[in-house]
């Protein structure tokens, strides 16, 4: 995030697609992390949206999670596990902020 800072105009806008995963069973909130490291670069977060993992076939909404997602799913319900398949991506929108002073000189 850091270097993809300079390459942004000032006002300029990036945006990031991420979705949790696990790691020994636990949830790690990936888009949690990516946000935050935003921040530290600078960056000012003024979106964040949920992507369903789907698509359409006659009509109806149907699941299109990872094969890999599927599988984990299904091992840690073998274990007993109440978990559910990850079923979005977030998108972190981000914007390169505007020095003050130069608000109005700035395309947006």
């Amino acid at each position: 995030m850091v270097a993809c800072r300079p390459l942004l105009a000032p006002g300029g806008v990036v945006v990031v697609t991420t979705r949790p995963y696990r790691k020994d069973g636990q949830l790690v909130d990936f888009p949690g992390q990516v946000a935050e490291a935003g921040r530290r670069a600078g960056l000012v977060q003024i979106d964040r949206c949920a992507a369903l993992l789907c698509a359409l076939r006659e009509g109806e909404v149907v699941s299109r999670t990872s094969f890999f997602q599927l599988i984990e799913t299904k091992r840690l319900r073998k274990e007993g596990r109440p978990v559910h398949v990850i079923q979005h991506e977030d998108a972190l929108v981000f914007a390169n902020p505007i020095p003050v002073g130069q608000e109005g000189s700035v395309a947006a």
